[in-house]
Order: C-alpha cells, then structure tokens, then sequence
C-alpha cells in the first residue's frame, strides 16, 4: 500500500465491518486518516514504509478505527435503528434505547442483590423466565409461598426504584 487509495480502500474495508452503514465508515476512515497524521505528522501514504513500519501503521490505524467506533457507539445521542414490518400500517421505524435497556438491567441486578436471601433466590429464578410453579418446586416451596415471596419482591422494587434506589428496609 504506498498510495492514498490504497490506504482509503484498505481502511474503509476494515471500518465497514465497524459501523452500521456505508457512511458512517468513511467519516470513521477520515477521522482515522486525521488522528494519524495528528500524531506522525505525515499520512500513511507519503513515506515509504519497510514491511515492518507498514504492519505497526496498519495495526495503528485498525486500533484507531475500533476505538473510534467504540466511541461513537457508546455517545449518549446515538440510537440505532431498524425495520419492523406490521402487516397493517407497512413499513414503520423502531428506534431502540440500548443505553436505556442496558441501565434499567443494571437497575435491576442492584435491587436483586439487596433482597434477602430467601427472596433473592425467587427474584433470580422469577427474572430468568421461571413461572411460580417452576421456582417452588427448584427451591422446594409451595405454589401459595412464591406467589407470597413474588408479592414482597414487588412492594420492595416498588419502594426501591420510587425511592431512588435506597437501601431495603430502610
């Protein structure tokens, strides 16, 4: 690679694999190209690289272009989308919260680990699909005890996250 085409190309096919459309790579490939020639004072292209320099810039800017997309990725304003198709209304868009989801998850592992004991166990059963009859008999309680136990866990979480996350039993 001694040309900027070549360098264009090569970048963009590694940033396509990074990003979710054609568009998105090219500002990653020439944000790339700024952040190298930011730090060498020079851009790939213009200097005649031995086999080895050519590897350590291609791995410079493969390690800049990851942490580029990272970056981009995890920016507060950055919704990802997609098609759902609904047999009534055709085509519509969805816009999906990853953060939001991704926070509400950790949300409900902190209020998990501040049950009791007895009342973690069914949380954790309960939260990964288990239905009443399934957690009792796991934990060897009766269907009536995790619907009681379930009827705790909810008044808890309901204090817990109406509180701002204090501490059960407070």
């Amino acid at each position: 690679m001694h040309t900027e085409p070549e360098w264009r190309r090569w970048l963009m096919r590694k940033a396509v694999h990074l990003c979710y459309c054609e568009a998105d790579a090219e500002d990653l490939v020439q944000d790339c190209l700024y952040a190298f020639y930011r730090r060498f004072h020079y851009y790939p292209w213009q200097r005649l690289m031995q086999p080895d320099e050519l590897r350590q810039a291609q791995a410079w800017c493969y390690c800049k272009l990851r942490s580029l997309a990272i970056d981009r990725a995890r920016q507060p304003y950055c919704q990802h989308e997609r098609q759902l198709l609904d047999t009534e209304l055709g085509e519509r868009l969805v816009t999906e919260d990853y953060e939001a989801a991704l926070l509400e998850r950790i949300a409900m592992e902190q209020f998990i680990t501040r049950l009791p004991a007895s009342l973690q166990r069914v949380a954790v059963l309960y939260n990964q699909g288990y239905d009443y009859a399934e957690i009792g008999a796991m934990l060897g309680l009766s269907v009536g005890t995790v619907r009681q136990y379930m009827r705790q866990i909810k008044q808890l979480g309901q204090a817990f996250f109406r509180d701002g996350r204090q501490e059960i039993g407070q």
